[in-house]
């Protein structure tokens, strides 16, 4: 009897432990393990870093975990650990949806700086496991609010951007001052990893505001923290972007669709993509201290992509030429005035010339990325702008 109380004792005691369940993965005991093994992997905080990315590759394309080591079940995915602590900034925009969705699912804990009400990133919580997607408030001009964010973490990402000055931040404040800050922060705490995304079309003579505090902002960083890696971005289409859905908008609505440089190359890439290339930086082993330039799978002429975005739509429009000056004029009267993400910097931008990779750059085969994986906007444009369609049945969805 006494041997038989023993045993229903230890039965019990491991029960509480959660070690003999199929949930035993999710125990009190299974999270304690997890939080020593992430500790482990980036050693007393941010100064480790660079021993996280070497976990983080490793756990990433491991095809076995052990349980009594990690906490989880054998298997990758949200469940498992990748020993990384990201804090992402933008995370609630576009782009950052797609990069929190990426980290989660190799395991990661992801910080989710962000202003105004919780409700603005509770779609996030699903991408991790439970507990791994952590929110926390911050307002860009306090620096403490921004150090706050970052404890803790070994990896740094920015994605923050705006389309236009607001009464609340202008874009030197987004583009320049916030990642100047984020970045000098980021140096004092020692975190080695910090990316910064920058767009193709940043340049020192640009007559668009938005393309020259986006130059301003990657010489800011790089000033503040010479290992960060910088990705010049193309152009970014998906569900829910301020490209070619402000477009298809206005070829849907206009009697007429106004250009300014038919001629003028772009070079968009897919959102989804776009956060596999910033995964790929950061376990790329030369990358530290690197800009490079990432375009899409297709170099387009202004005119044929709007010519490609409407006959997606089913649509025939009526393309009028019209001066650079009137283009922003407009652009600005339908920023301010009509509430149309079209905005004074995207018809500048227009104005300044091409944005695609400058040769001579590094691109996304340095950070061994195969090109022809990328989706192109012809291949999937036309899934998510189909509400905009004038007759869905031509197209499959």
């Amino acid at each position: 009897e006494t041997e038989t109380e023993t045993e229903t004792e230890t039965e019990r005691e491991r029960r509480r432990l959660g070690t003999t369940t199929m949930l035993g993965f999710r125990s009190i005991a299974g999270r304690g393990v997890r939080s020593a093994v992430g500790r482990a992997a980036y050693g007393v905080g941010a100064e480790d870093g660079q021993h996280a990315m070497e976990v983080m590759t490793k756990l990433a394309t491991s095809d076995e975990y052990d349980f009594a080591t990690t906490g989880r079940l054998a298997g990758t995915g949200r469940s498992s650990v990748s020993g990384v602590t990201a804090t992402v900034f933008g995370a609630t925009g576009f782009l950052g949806k797609y990069v929190v969705n990426s980290l989660g699912k190799i395991g990661s804990q992801v910080v989710v700086p962000y202003r105004g009400e919780e409700l603005s990133w509770k779609h996030l919580k699903v991408m991790g496991d439970l507990g791994q997607i952590v929110g926390v408030p911050i307002d860009i001009r306090q620096p403490e609010s921004l150090v706050h964010a970052m404890q803790g973490s070994n990896i740094v990402i920015n994605l923050l951007g705006s389309e236009f000055n607001t009464r609340n931040f202008t874009l030197k404040e987004v583009h320049v001052d916030t990642p100047k800050l984020i970045a000098e922060l980021a140096a004092e705490m020692g975190i080695r990893t910090i990316v910064h995304i920058s767009a193709l079309g940043a340049n020192s003579t640009a007559t668009s505001e938005w393309n020259q505090t986006k130059y301003d902002g990657e010489c800011a960083v790089r000033e503040s923290h010479p290992g960060a890696i910088i990705l010049r971005s193309g152009p970014l289409f998906g569900p829910g972007d301020r490209f070619s859905g402000p477009l298809g908008h206005m070829l849907r609505k206009w009697p007429f669709m106004p250009y300014v440089n038919p001629k003028r190359e772009i070079q968009p890439i897919y959102g989804p993509d776009m956060a596999e290339v910033v995964m790929s930086a950061l376990t790329a082993p030369e990358a530290n201290g690197k800009t490079y330039d990432v375009g899409g799978p297709v170099v387009y002429e202004e005119a044929q992509f709007l010519n490609e975005l409407a006959d997606m739509l089913l649509l025939e429009p009526a393309f009028v030429p019209i001066p650079g000056n009137l283009a922003v004029r407009m652009g600005r009267l339908m920023e301010k005035r009509l509430n149309v993400v079209v905005s004074e910097a995207m018809a500048a931008r227009s104005v300044d010339g091409d944005e695609v990779n400058r040769a001579g750059v590094p691109s996304l085969p340095d950070l061994g990325v195969d090109t022809n994986s990328l989706r192109s906007f012809e291949t999937v444009g036309y899934r998510y702008l189909s509400h905009l369609q004038e007759n869905k049945n031509r197209y499959v969805v």
